[in-house]
């Protein structure tokens, strides 16, 4: 499904997409990608766990005084990016 025929509900298609990445046997579908910059504009990007939703706020697993912690304190501006595979399963969700 392209990002243009998305339904007016994208938080219920994502947690439809994750329950069907689940069931097709996707390895590791709450693994994600999650891209910061630093109060510099300096990009990273590392893989992390998604944990759940909290209204339409993705929460993952981090560690504090990690440097992506510390990228998200000075510029809370950040983006993830979903990619789920199967043999019979191909999607990726970008969040920002």
């Amino acid at each position: 499904m392209s990002e243009l025929k998305l339904p007016n509900a994208p938080i219920a298609a994502f947690e439809k997409w994750l329950q069907q990445a689940v069931s097709a046997g996707c390895s590791e579908p709450t693994a994600m990608t999650l891209a910061t910059a630093s109060k510099l504009g300096v990009p990273s990007a590392r893989i992390v766990l998604f944990k759940g939703l909290r209204g339409e706020a993705f929460r993952f697993f981090t560690n504090y005084q990690s440097p992506k912690a510390h990228d998200l304190i000075e510029n809370p501006i950040a983006s993830l990016v979903f990619f789920w595979s199967a043999q019979s399963f191909q999607r990726q969700i970008r969040v920002f």
